[in-house]
């Protein structure tokens, strides 16, 4: 019988270290295996969980919860899905006007509301760290999309719009190698 969560675990241990490693930044041991289970976990879900309730909503809402316990738990699960959601929907957040910029201070947040407790220094390393662990859920979305034409036209168009040398790099490994206008080549 084949363990599919041992599977999709290694799968994604080997695209974050990947991922750290091409944006060269660190992150301890425990944040990287709290950052596979997210994934492990997140990868079933619905995207209109991630993207259905307002933030803000959600922020007051699991502010409020009247259990400490159920507080903590659902100010995680906000951070999470902030994380997840930036870094996995980055471009349905913007394509709805959502600021990921807003998105991640929410997310930085409840993760620091949130910690408490064995899983205390994970979570303010992440709040710490937001928008650099969005980056590289970004890059692990990225390694593991399966691309469509329409794909690589919005990467493309990101990359016109950030003249980002990562996007580039992306660009060129489907083929693409974009040029800056007036520097002599022209986009293949």
């Amino acid at each position: 019988m084949i363990d599919l969560q041992s599977d999709m675990a290694t799968f994604f241990r080997e695209r974050l270290d990947a991922a750290f490693a091409r944006r060269q930044l660190e992150a301890s041991a425990e944040t990287r295996v709290y950052l596979v289970r997210l994934l492990t976990s997140m990868i079933r879900s619905d995207p209109n969980t991630v993207l259905g309730l307002p933030y803000g909503l959600w922020l007051v809402q699991a502010a409020t919860e009247p259990s400490p316990s159920a507080r903590v738990r659902r100010l995680r699960e906000l951070g999470d899905a902030t994380l997840y959601g930036v870094g996995f929907f980055g471009a349905a957040l913007e394509h709805r006007g959502v600021s990921r910029r807003y998105v991640l201070d929410i997310g930085r947040r409840a993760y620091r509301a949130a910690a408490s407790g064995p899983v205390r220094p994970v979570l303010v390393e992440l709040a710490d760290a937001i928008g650099r662990f969005a980056l590289v859920l970004d890059d692990v979305r990225e390694q593991t999309a399966l691309r469509t034409p329409q794909d690589i036209v919005r990467l493309y168009d990101r990359w016109r719009r950030t003249g980002s040398p990562l996007l580039a790099e992306r660009l060129g490994r489907e083929g693409v190698f974009p040029q800056r206008p007036g520097r002599g080549r022209t986009l293949h």
